[in-house]
């Protein structure tokens, strides 16, 4: 199996590595492995994080304002 690095993750979501160890500190991420001075990410669980991400991602309601069709003003 083949691991993600923080740096390809941090260029496919646009954020610092950083930014990507304090989400996975916090719960929010998948939790990395670390590989000498690296962090490494499981691809299945990134998968499954994007997964949920999409599922939890509610569409915005169309809103549709209806005119009178005869508009009386005076």
């Amino acid at each position: 199996m083949c691991y993600l690095s923080a740096a390809d993750l941090s260029q496919r979501y646009a954020l610092c590595e950083a930014t990507l160890l304090r989400l996975a500190k916090s719960g929010r991420f998948p939790t990395p492995i670390k590989v000498g001075r690296q962090y490494r990410f499981n691809p299945a669980e990134v998968a499954a994080w994007e997964r949920r991400q999409r599922e939890t991602i509610e569409p915005m309601p169309m809103v549709i304002e209806t005119l009178p069709s005869e508009e009386v003003t005076k």
